[in-house]
């Protein structure tokens, strides 16, 4: 039985330990998907936060106009990166570096890099009815 002390006190110190690591990855996992708010199927990539005050949505006759802007302290290709990969997912089809198109919709990306050395980067997110 005193074997089985010394195994038992270091099992319980490491648990907080081993809790502690596997928690932070868990909260991340459980924490929902953040969406623009004028583009409800566009994700928001992690580390960019929406300017919500500066969207604008509007329908015309040829379909939705929505411009978002969103910005964080991300590097401007990761950006760029993310959105080439999670769109094709979406159905959206690559055009041009920043421009993809789906369902006679067009959805330009416009990444501005702060000049200085802040690290601070603007998205720009504009959806505009297809040219027929």
């Amino acid at each position: 039985m005193s074997l089985l002390r010394p195994h038992l006190f270091f099992f319980l110190l490491a648990l907080p330990v081993a809790v502690g690591a596997i928690w932070p990855a868990a909260q991340l996992r459980a924490q929902p998907a953040a969406f623009v708010s004028v583009i409800a199927d566009l994700p928001l990539m992690a580390g960019l936060e929406e300017d919500v005050a500066a969207a604008v949505v509007f329908e015309t006759d040829s379909g939705r106009i929505a411009q978002a802007v969103a910005s964080g302290m991300v590097e401007g290709r990761s950006v760029r990166k993310f959105y080439a990969e999670t769109l094709p997912e979406l159905g959206w089809h690559l055009e041009t570096l920043t421009r993809y198109r789906r369902e006679g919709e067009v959805l330009a990306l416009e990444v501005v890099e702060d000049p200085g050395q802040s690290g601070r980067v603007d998205v720009h997110f504009k959806l505009t009815p297809a040219a027929p």
